[in-house]
């Protein structure tokens, strides 16, 4: 809420410069605390199948799942708080005012995506092996493992945020809400 007031949504050119730059700080803040939510998320599921699955090969695969989880996640994080150099470029390079340098988000963005996908991925399709050999009806079988399909849609989600990307880097001006990046039929 407050980050709409100061002008999430809004075109570039409509916000004030204060507004600009506090805009900026909250979008920092959210970057990198959605990198900690994110692989908290992933960390929580795979810590669910350590206490349903009996299997030590799938254990020992869910306990490499969660290193990848934690190492990636941390790395994300560091990614994210550190990827401009010194760190206040990032809401005021803007300005002009202020020298620094930050990495290219957009191919960050389509690295990290990459890797995401798979983590889901994995993620996802470890607990199905073990659900299929469950003893009880076939048509049970199918309700579960759907119930943990759920999931991915969120895979989904992510595969259409890489493309969105790639409109975004098309564009001029991001802030815009040009027909570039959304199409959007009326009728």
């Amino acid at each position: 809420m407050p980050a709409a007031r100061l002008g999430f949504g809004k075109d570039i050119w409509a916000v004030t410069p204060s507004g600009l730059t506090a805009s900026l700080k909250w979008l920092y803040v959210t970057y990198f605390m959605y990198q900690v939510a994110e692989a908290l998320c992933q960390l929580s599921i795979c810590a669910f199948y350590l206490r349903i699955m009996t299997d030590p090969k799938t254990r020992v695969a869910v306990w490499v799942l969660i290193g990848l989880v934690t190492c990636f996640g941390i790395g994300n994080t560091f990614a994210m708080i550190f990827n401009c150099t010194p760190i206040p470029f990032f809401w005021d390079g803007w300005r002009g005012e202020l020298t620094g340098t930050c990495i290219d988000i957009r191919l960050f963005g389509f690295i990290r995506g990459g890797i995401e996908i798979a983590l889901d991925l994995t993620i996802l399709t470890l607990p199905l092996p073990m659900l299929y050999h469950l003893q009880m009806s076939m048509r049970k079988k199918v309700q579960i493992m759907s119930m943990f399909c759920v999931g991915f849609v969120i895979t989904v989600v992510s595969c259409l945020r890489i493309h969105g990307l790639i409109q975004f880097g098309q564009t001029t001006n991001a802030t815009c809400m040009c027909p570039v990046l959304f199409s959007f039929r009326t009728r």
